[in-house]
């Protein structure tokens, strides 16, 4: 089951809905939801800005229309950031990704 999840601001507890596995790993949890996180999606992330992390899929959504180039900017924008917490929370906890030598995803040699 999932259980919901209150954090220590009021304003976000008011704004997102958390659940949360009730196997969860608390500490992770509490880790990702840091409070500049949680400065992040109270300020800058878009108005209706929704996501969801299961079993290491991630579904990023947005209420209402997209149309305006700003908008779409937008959920980019707070998918990216979000995309950077959630890594860097597993790199903290199982260390650096093997078997990608850079950003291109490429290792050495074998570019074709």
């Amino acid at each position: 089951g999932h259980d919901r999840i209150d954090l220590e601001s009021s304003e976000f507890n008011e704004r997102y809905r958390l659940y949360a596995s009730s196997e969860r790993d608390d500490v992770w949890l509490r880790e990702l939801f840091s409070p500049s996180f949680i400065v992040f999606l109270l300020e800058l992330a878009p108005k209706g800005f929704a996501f969801e992390y299961v079993e290491g899929t991630l579904c990023v959504s947005q209420v209402g229309r997209l149309t305006l180039a700003e908008n779409i900017d937008g959920l980019r924008d707070a998918t990216v950031e979000l995309v950077a917490r959630i890594r860097a929370e597993i790199r903290e906890r199982l260390g650096q990704a093997q078997g990608r030598a850079g950003a291109s995803g490429w290792k050495d040699g074998e570019r074709r």
